[in-house]
């Protein structure tokens, strides 16, 4: 009997009894504290400073004298990251069974480019960014603040070797190295976000007003997170989980809101966060709201006939959008580690524009319930388990906008059931890492769309991934396994299986088995200059809407044809560079080459179908091997106290 006939209460019994044997392996950890002070270059304490240990998911504030104390940590090397407002951020690595007793003190540096951000994503452990082998950019939270758009795209751009695909100020996609869609990761925490993406108009369904900061890998990166991140990763990280020092209690808050003229887009944001003890929580609500925007006036192609004049110009109609998103978290800390919960909801009315002139109404709603934890089960040795749930829908109607509450002519809803259980381990025989599994189980149902079935997804994987680090040196490298299986229901009306080609029920199943993994390595040639190069290789299965497509697409005003015998897409990515890294300077340079088998891509067949009156194209799922190969420079320089230049190419 097929794996995939599990029902939704068998799955989460399942994964609650993951979270179960983990909490009780937990119990009897020794724990340790530290105490300090963060203070800025004279001297004088820096309250309300947060003090985090990002392999932990921990943070505290700093009191009115700028004294903080981390309890319940485990006896081994940890890596702490101190910010302040107005502040460059800083970041060292601390044993505090070595300490005994003794406070540290941290002193923060006023406006220095932002060397030494912490990075989790991609490696296994908690790193420096500029040390590690692998590519990956930084987008902290001073960033997003001076940046923060309803479009991940959008504020990701700015980074080399990152690219948008617009379709408006709500919608943008990120394109890493020349890849986008279900070729990147876009994730939430570590938790993939499994939303729909067979368009460019279907960007990532998140608010970053929880997110702390931004990581994004730059190559393959399926070793830690499976099919989808064979082009890399965009993890959005989200404030980490409160504790309050002891015997004491807080509460703080945050208003702010935006304007843009060009289209009247006003947003508002209120946040709450607070301690009591070893209890903390955080909750937020955000909403958007936008009309039409303009372009300048200019003559367009119905005036001109001009090759690449502009099909329409000044206020363009059908371009405003409505989203309401909010979260809340809360959860506790002791000796055993740490443990929470989280849920946020992103809800989006937006209309589109069509080549005709006529809208696409449409309506998008995300719901992500997430339990997780670290559990220190020893001085080396802590367990990351974590529980979480998404319910994704998509609704669209061509021809209407989303102010008339249409019938939705596309009407789908994924439910994501998910698991993953981390051991991570620091100094053992001279290596960290981390080593686990995750399971990822997805049930699709179509209530109106001839673009996909209803189906059932399973895929599971094991990997292992170490790193070893000397003073100047830095080796790391690890393999996964993935089993992949696609369960689709016969549906004649999208001709699935088309039994007068010879299709068979065979085609309603697809199972793929795939190898990955990666090495890497990097070297600090100087105090300042570190060079390094990454090997990795990564896959992606073909999705539902290639394997099963059969209708019309709105979107791209065309008839599309899936293709059930499609191959994964393989890659095979290599990149080296230099980082230089100054008081006041921060450069980077970087090459890759990226070649890709069985590149999945939609084939225009010259041949048409009509629909009514209208001619459409039909576009067939195929495959072919490509390469892509580029460089990234970028730099940033303090020339002055109050002037920062930076440029990227």
């Amino acid at each position: 009997m097929s794996i995939l006939t599990y029902r939704s209460s068998g799955r989460w019994f399942v994964l609650l009894m993951i979270l179960l044997v983990a909490a009780q392996s937990a119990g009897g950890a020794e724990s340790i504290s530290i105490t300090g002070v963060v203070t800025n270059q004279e001297g004088q304490p820096l309250g309300n400073a947060t003090v985090n240990v990002p392999s932990l998911d921990r943070t505290v504030r700093t009191d009115s004298e700028g004294r903080f104390t981390l309890e319940n940590l485990p006896p081994s090397l940890i890596r702490i990251e101190v910010r302040h407002v107005g502040y460059a951020p800083t970041s060292l690595e601390v044993h505090p069974s070595r300490l005994d007793g003794k406070p540290v003190t941290i002193e923060l540096k006023e406006r220095a480019v932002e060397i030494g951000q912490i990075t989790v994503t991609g490696t296994p452990t908690a790193v420096d960014p500029l040390r590690t082998p692998q590519d990956i950019q930084v987008l902290a939270a001073e960033d997003l603040a001076a940046n923060e758009t309803a479009a991940l795209g959008k504020v990701l751009e700015d980074l080399p070797g990152v690219s948008n695909i617009s379709t408006g100020p709500q919608a943008g996609k990120p394109v890493i190295r020349g890849l986008s869609g279900n070729r990147i990761r876009v994730m939430k925490d570590g938790v993939p976000m499994e939303h729909y993406q067979f368009s460019f108009r279907h960007q990532p369904v998140l608010d970053l007003t929880p997110a702390e900061r931004v990581e994004v890998i730059q190559g393959a990166a399926s070793i830690l997170y499976g099919s989808d991140a064979l082009g890399g990763a965009a993890n959005v990280i989200s404030k980490r989980l409160p504790s309050g020092q002891p015997g004491t209690s807080y509460l703080t808050g945050l208003v702010k809101g935006q304007y843009f003229s060009n289209n009247a887009e006003r947003s508002g944001t209120v946040e709450l966060e607070g301690a009591t003890g070893h209890l903390g929580y955080r909750g937020g609500l955000t909403t958007r709201r936008a009309d039409n925007f303009s372009t300048p006036e200019a003559p367009t192609f119905a005036e001109t006939g001009e090759p690449g004049a502009p099909k329409f110009t000044g206020e363009l109609p059908y371009t405003n959008f409505d989203q309401i998103s909010a979260y809340a978290m809360a959860g506790v800390s002791g000796e055993f580690g740490n443990v929470w919960a989280v849920y946020d909801r992103y809800d989006s009315e937006q209309n589109y524009l069509l080549g005709d002139g006529n809208p696409i109404g449409q309506n998008l709603e995300n719901d992500n319930v997430k339990l997780k934890g670290n559990l220190i089960l020893g001085p080396e040795l802590v367990l990351k388990p974590t529980l979480a749930y998404q319910r994704n829908v998509r609704q669209a109607k061509e021809g209407v906008s989303f102010e008339q509450n249409p019938e939705w002519a596309v009407d789908m809803v994924r439910s994501v059931y998910a698991a993953r259980l981390d051991l991570s381990h620091s100094n053992i025989a001279g290596l960290s890492g981390t080593a686990g599994i995750d399971l990822n189980v997805q049930d699709q149902e179509t209530l109106a769309s001839g673009l996909l079935p209803n189906a059932d997804i399973f895929g599971i994987g094991v990997y292992a991934f170490e790193e070893y680090t000397s003073q100047r040196m830095t080796i790391n490298g690890g393999l996964r396994f993935d089993y992949r299986e696609h369960e689709a229901e016969a549906n004649p009306a999208m001709n699935l299986p088309d039994t007068a080609a010879g299709e068979t029920a065979d085609v309603l199943s697809q199972d793929y088995t795939v190898l990955t993994g990666s090495a890497g390595i990097s070297f600090r040639l100087t105090d300042f200059l570190t060079a390094a190069s990454n090997l990795a290789v990564g896959f992606r299965a073909p999705d539902l809407f290639e394997l099963h497509a059969n209708g019309i697409h709105g979107g791209v005003q065309a008839f599309q044809v899936g293709d059930p015998y499609l191959d994964p897409e393989r890659s095979y990515n290599i990149d080296g560079g230099l980082r230089l890294q100054t008081a006041v300077a921060l450069v980077r340079a970087t090459v890759y080459h990226n070649r890709i088998d069985n590149y999945i891509f939609l084939r225009n067949t010259g041949r048409d179908t009509t629909i009514g009156s209208t001619a459409l194209p039909i576009l067939q799922a195929d495959q072919t091997d490509g390469t892509i190969t580029g460089l990234e420079i970028s730099g940033k320089i303090d020339a002055l106290s109050w002037l920062r230049l930076s440029a990227a190419y």
